[in-house]
């Protein structure tokens, strides 16, 4: 088995691993040729139509993906660190299935999942709430600002 070794802890982790298992660093690729998809942006480049008259999408505020988009662009979205969600934050503050993201009349409504570290909607936990022009939905580390542009 090839390992990675953490540059801060020393400890040896697999080769496949974005962070160490020992101390949560995030790990240098293994090597300068190879890309890795936690920095691709996952968005499209304009947003898509929530609504008749607007569109919707969540924006990176902080953080290492900062500016991405991701389009509000279906009913229902999730968000975590499983990559197979539509929303995919690679941290370990980030549970693999967090939060999921709901089309309802006017806008999108949030709702945590059973994440440990919890979902916040300007600064408060939240099991559900409705997403308004400007809320900062926090997932992890993650701060994803909520806009709605008139169409």
């Amino acid at each position: 088995m090839s390992v990675r070794e953490c540059s801060r802890c020393g400890h040896g982790n697999e080769r496949e691993a974005n962070y160490c298992s020992s101390c949560g660093t995030l790990l240098a690729p293994p090597n300068a040729e190879e890309k890795t998809s936690q920095y691709d942006v996952v968005a499209h480049p304009e947003p898509l139509v929530a609504s008749q008259d607007k569109h919707c999408y969540l924006e990176v505020d902080e953080g290492i993906k900062r500016g991405s988009r991701y389009s509000l662009d279906v009913d229902k979205l999730s968000a975590g660190r499983h990559p197979d969600s539509a929303i995919f934050l690679d941290d370990v503050t980030v549970s693999r299935r967090h939060a999921e993201l709901q089309r309802i009349a006017g806008g999108f409504e949030v709702r945590d999942v059973g994440s440990l570290n919890g979902t916040y909607l300007n600064g408060t936990s939240v099991d559900r709430a409705t997403l308004r022009d400007g809320d900062i939905l926090q997932v992890g580390k993650f701060k994803l600002r909520y806009v709605e542009q008139a169409g």
